[in-house]
């Protein structure tokens, strides 16, 4: 009996261990598992978790125990978080739950310094927690030869900033994109800097300046669990990298 009690106490403890060590990506919300599928298949030993259906107590439980958080894309940024209430008739539809639920996501990993990474609406909702603004409609406020909201493979090039995150995976002075928004960054966030423009000065990605302050807090415009090519999947890869170094110190 003793030798029994012996082995099943071992196997509860091995399975206690496997649970903690679990690398765990929490997203605020993936409607067609893109994401989760797309970084998965890049690193098949991490677990992804969508925040959006779970109680508050298991986002609360999820984000204490998660190694990265991804903001996703999706509806419009309600203006009022960006002190902006005029820009209302210009936005399509809001979700006021998930803007609430991706402030506090996005509060957590930038004071916890878990590693951050913003896809599309994701951006902007990052950008608009540090403290940044946003242009509500694009069409309406620049004139662009880019038709920055289209369903094509991909839209357009943007052009990465010198020694910025994106250089340094791309490798080149541009690289093609997927594009499907009507809004767009205007004052990005201090403590922020500009990682790559569209060639009509729209901001298409950001990273924080300084890695003291966090290890890796980045975002972009476009989709890259939709194209899944070679660039999409180095800048997967790249947050992996981070994540599995925040998982390994903490």
């Amino acid at each position: 009996m003793r030798g029994l009690f012996f082995i099943l106490l071992v196997f509860s403890l091995l399975g206690c261990s496997t649970q903690q060590s679990e690398t765990l990506i929490l997203v605020s919300k993936d409607n067609h598992q893109n994401i989760k599928i797309w970084l998965t298949n890049l690193y098949p030993g991490i677990v992804v978790k969508e925040a959006y259906k779970l109680s508050f107590d298991s986002v609360t439980y999820y984000l204490e125990i998660a190694d990265g958080v991804v903001i996703g894309g999706g509806e419009d940024v309600y203006p009022l978080w960006y002190n902006k209430p005029e820009y209302i008739e210009f936005c399509g539809e809001f979700d006021h739950y998930r803007d609430s639920l991706e402030m506090i996501m996005i509060h957590y990993a930038m004071e916890e310094k878990v590693p951050l990474l913003g896809i599309c609406r994701g951006q902007q909702i990052i950008n608009v927690a540090n403290g940044g603004t946003l242009m509500p409609d694009l069409p309406t406020f620049i004139n662009s030869p880019i038709r920055h909201s289209i369903k094509t493979e991909y839209a357009h090039f943007v052009t990465p900033t010198e020694n910025s995150w994106l250089q340094a995976i791309v490798g080149s002075d541009s690289l093609q994109v997927n594009s499907r928004h009507h809004q767009a960054l205007a004052e990005f966030a201090p403590g922020f800097a500009v990682a790559a423009y569209a060639y009509d000065n729209v901001i298409e990605s950001i990273e924080i300046k300084d890695q003291t302050v966090h290890p890796f807090a980045k975002a972009i415009q476009w989709h890259p669990e939709g194209l899944r090519d070679s660039v999409s999947n180095l800048i997967g890869y790249t947050f992996i990298d981070a994540v599995i170094a925040f998982d390994e110190t903490h």
